[in-house]
Formats: structure tokens, C-alpha cells, sequence
């Protein structure tokens, strides 16, 4: 396990449902935009903001990641929600990651990414204030939209707008068509081995 005691890492939790091009790009604007160490993606076991259409079982959505990121030594990946079972819940990832990796400190808190189209429903999320004293709030550019007003404190990323989703891979697996470039090869390949999403 790499020790992550003393460095910076923003956590980048979903379904991916499958991960794809955009979500590592994503990754890169992390660190090279917000100067973050590592960025570690999460995928949720059962989502607590949206249902899961059409999934790949935990297992194969661990494993498309772990395909993703192989090779880049600052991306990383956790089974922490999967391990936990039930509902994922980012404060209680949190927590348990501070735990895990005796991160106490403040000044260098864990980054907590998501999109704007959640931003609305911030208020919503299971202890967000105590989730806001703990993690710092990173936003993600999706819809090209004007930064929202919020009550809280959020960092946007000036990032790339990649206009890719899980929904559309999923679709054109449906319709037979390719799904080159939209995610890598090894997940390509991997998905097709598997027969997702048919």
C-alpha cells in the first residue's frame, strides 16, 4: 500500500458503469490544475445519488478501473465501498480513508470530487456540513455551465469538458457500435470478453 500520510489526494467516487476517457482526463486536471499527489477512484457499490442502470456487477466495474489506470503511478483505485457493502456514503469513505491513512490534517484535507449537476442537492448528502469540515469540495465542469451559488465551499476545477458518459458507451454496446476511444483498449476489450451491457 502506498503511504499517503503526508500527501495531497482527491477522491473520485461513481458507478463508473463503465469508467471511460473523460473520467481519466478528469484525473490528470486534478493534478495538474490543483496540484493534488494521487487521485483515487472509488466506485460505489450502491450509488446514494442515482440508480444504477444497466450495471456491471462491482466486481467487473473495480476491475474496468483497475484496467483504466494501469501504468499511472498517481491514479489509483480503492474497494472501500465495495468492501463495505450497502449504500455508499462519501462521508463515511472519508472518515475511514483519514482513518486507514492517519490523514489529520487540515490544512491538507482530502479532495471530494463530484459534478455540477449535483451541486443543487449538496444539502441533501448524508453529514454534508461534517463532510465540509473534513474533505475539501471539489466541483467538476460537466454541462458548461456558470459556476452555481452555493452555501458551501467548493473548489471548481477549470477542466476539460469531455462530452462522454457511461450511458452512451452503454447504449452503443446495445446497438453494436464501436466504443473505440471512448474508453481504453483493455476495457474495450475487457467488456467484450465479458459480454457488458449486451
Amino acid at each position: 500500500m502506498i503511504d499517503l500520510k503526508n500527501k495531497k489526494i482527491a477522491v473520485y467516487g461513481g458507478s463508473f458503469n463503465p469508467i471511460h476517457i473523460g473520467h481519466l482526463i478528469t484525473g490528470f486536471d486534478l493534478i495538474e490544475k490543483l496540484n493534488y499527489d494521487y487521485v483515487i477512484y472509488i466506485p460505489a457499490n450502491i450509488p446514494s445519488h442515482k440508480k444504477l442502470i444497466d450495471p456491471a456487477s462491482q466486481k467487473h466495474r473495480l476491475k474496468m478501473i483497475k484496467l483504466s489506470i494501469n501504468g499511472i503511478k498517481q491514479f489509483l483505485t480503492s474497494d472501500i465501498e465495495i468492501k463495505k457493502g450497502g449504500i455508499s456514503y462519501t462521508i463515511d469513505t472519508i472518515r475511514e480513508l483519514k482513518r486507514i491513512h492517519n490523514n489529520n490534517n487540515n490544512n491538507n484535507k482530502i479532495g471530494v470530487v463530484f459534478g455540477d449537476d449535483l451541486v443543487d442537492d449538496l444539502s441533501t448528502w448524508k453529514e454534508i456540513d461534517s463532510l465540509c469540515k473534513i474533505s475539501q469540495l471539489i466541483c467538476i465542469n460537466r454541462n458548461n455551465i456558470k459556476k452555481i451559488k452555493t452555501e458551501y465551499n467548493i473548489k471548481w476545477l477549470e477542466n476539460r469538458i469531455i462530452n462522454i458518459s457511461s450511458s452512451e458507451i452503454r447504449k452503443r454496446i446495445k446497438n453494436n457500435l464501436p466504443i473505440n476511444f471512448l474508453v481504453t483498449d483493455k476495457v474495450k476489450d475487457f467488456i467484450y470478453k465479458k459480454k457488458l451491457y449486451i
